[in-house]
C-alpha cells in the first residue's frame, strides 16, 4: 500500500515538474508566410500574418499546434516509460 502512495506521489511530483517543462517549451513554425510561435500549454505567444487571409493563418495555427502535439507526445512516452508505464 505504501508502495502506491508513493508512486502517487512521484507521478504528482512528475506531472508538477511536466506542466513547468511546458510552459518552457517553445516551438515556431512558418506556414505560407504566416509566423506562429506557441508553448507546450498551447497558448499561442506570437502570431505574424504578412497580410495573409484568415484560412491560411488557421492552418498556419493548425500546423504549429499539429507539431507541438507531436513534441508533447515524445516528451510523456519518455516520461511514463521512466515511471515504469511501459508507454
Amino acid at each position: 500500500m505504501f508502495d502506491k502512495i508513493k508512486q502517487l506521489n512521484e507521478l504528482r511530483s512528475n506531472y508538477k515538474q511536466l506542466q513547468k517543462e511546458l510552459e518552457a517549451e517553445i516551438l515556431e513554425v512558418n506556414h505560407k508566410g504566416v509566423d506562429v510561435k506557441l508553448n507546450g500549454n498551447m497558448d499561442i505567444l506570437e502570431l505574424k500574418s504578412n497580410d495573409k487571409d484568415d484560412e491560411t493563418i488557421v492552418k498556419a495555427i493548425n500546423e504549429a499546434s499539429k507539431q507541438m502535439k507531436k513534441v508533447l507526445e515524445k516528451k510523456m512516452r519518455g516520461r511514463m516509460g521512466d515511471l515504469g508505464f511501459g508507454l
